[in-house]
């Protein structure tokens, strides 16, 4: 069952930061967030990035040495044991996602608060945010190019370019949650791990999405702006005469949505939708009408 369907709990956040109330499992926004998740899941099935994951944690085993996973009681004999049982958590029950309305600049895609655990590791107690108004952007262009009905289009080409950035971008913070599972949230990534590329700006403190990237892409994913084009454009992957995402923007703090006591009672409106080969998750990117389907 765990591989043809998954649980997944979409919420919005006010420009306040306050949760206020759950997408509708079927709706436009929710299928589309969706299917950049089930991109996301099949990546993170794939052996290179599940070896890119490997290869995190026996990097970060230098910066905690003493990490409880070592600990024979859990039964992990190697780094491989490790992130295939959090990666198969993660596929079996997703973080919840919130649609972040807090997050006033462009140039941030979303992000991970990192929330202490104990006993078991539970995805729904963690959550990855995203940019609201960038959601947004990518339901516009996905009304847009369902109107066209061309695969082939401008319209259509843009729906995609936001289908695969947020899914970059779960996958970016699924490293981050990779952090809290290995310290049990009580930690940051190590400064030593971060992009290896040169010219990364945050070189001063660790970066787990970004390293990641680099091994798995060969190269950090940054994304820009055609000055010519409006707001609401999909961003773009060649830097060459433009302006990077956000660059005008000031940049914005990111607080915990869990903190909030109503959280729990958004856990229980999580809904099981196929995600199998067979869906119409994987042929939606290509076709923007179509909508996931209740499991």
């Amino acid at each position: 069952m765990a591989e043809s369907s998954a649980s997944f709990t979409i919420v919005h956040r006010d420009r306040h930061g306050e949760p206020d109330f759950v997408y509708p499992w079927d709706g436009n926004l929710a299928a589309y967030v969706v299917a950049s998740i089930n991109i996301c899941r099949g990546m993170l099935r794939n052996a290179k990035i599940r070896s890119a994951f490997v290869s995190f944690t026996r990097e970060f085993n230098r910066s905690n040495p003493r990490a409880w996973y070592q600990d024979p009681q859990y039964g992990y004999e190697t780094n491989e044991d490790v992130v295939v049982t959090f990666i198969n958590v993660i596929l079996a029950s997703f973080p919840i996602v919130y649609i972040d309305d807090s997050i006033t600049s462009p140039g941030i895609l979303g992000g991970h608060p990192r929330r202490g655990w104990d006993h078991h590791f539970q995805p729904r107690d963690q959550s990855i945010l995203l940019n609201g108004w960038r959601v947004r952007d990518m339901v516009a262009a996905a009304t847009r190019a369902h109107q066209t009905n061309d695969p082939s289009d401008n319209e259509n080409k843009r729906f995609r370019t936001f289908i695969f950035l947020f899914a970059n971008t779960f996958l970016h913070e699924i490293g981050h949650t990779l952090v809290t599972f290995l310290t049990k949230g009580q930690a940051c990534t190590p400064r030593h791990i971060r992009a290896t590329t040169r010219g990364y700006s945050g070189e001063d403190r660790g970066e787990a999405g970004r390293n990641l990237e680099t091994v798995i892409f060969g190269g950090t994913m940054e994304y820009y702006r055609d000055r010519a084009d409006d707001d609401s454009q999909g961003p773009l992957r060649n830097p060459r005469e433009m302006e990077p995402l956000g660059h005008n923007y000031p940049q914005c703090i990111l607080t915990d949505p869990m903190d909030w006591i109503i959280m729990d009672t958004f856990k229980k409106y999580g809904r099981r939708v196929w995600v199998g080969p067979q869906s119409t998750l994987y042929r939606l990117p290509f076709h923007p009408g179509f909508r996931a389907q209740a499991a």
